[in-house]
């Protein structure tokens, strides 16, 4: 599936596997293998990219969605390229 993603000001486009939790994904035109295991909640998930390791959590506010990295915020959102275009 693919996605259209903003983060810190950036728009990537992402490619992931539906269903799959460990496999290849495509981002910004770079191929990265990862790993993938999501907490009880959703929100928070263990990542290894490439096989580097990342802990993110997404939190919902009233400005919009932030991801933390690490400790680092980063504001994201999903972009919706067939409204957009419209």
């Amino acid at each position: 599936m693919q996605h259209v993603v903003e983060v810190a000001g950036r728009r990537l486009k992402v490619e992931l596997p539906d269903g799959v939790r460990i496999g290849r994904a495509n981002v910004a035109s770079r191929e990265v293998e990862f790993d993938a295991a999501a907490d009880d909640n959703g929100r928070t998930i263990s990542l290894i990219l490439d096989g580097r390791s990342f802990e993110a959590t997404l939190v919902q506010g009233s400005s919009g969605a932030r991801i933390l990295i690490d400790g680092e915020s980063f504001e994201i959102r999903v972009i919706d390229e067939r409204r957009e275009r419209a």
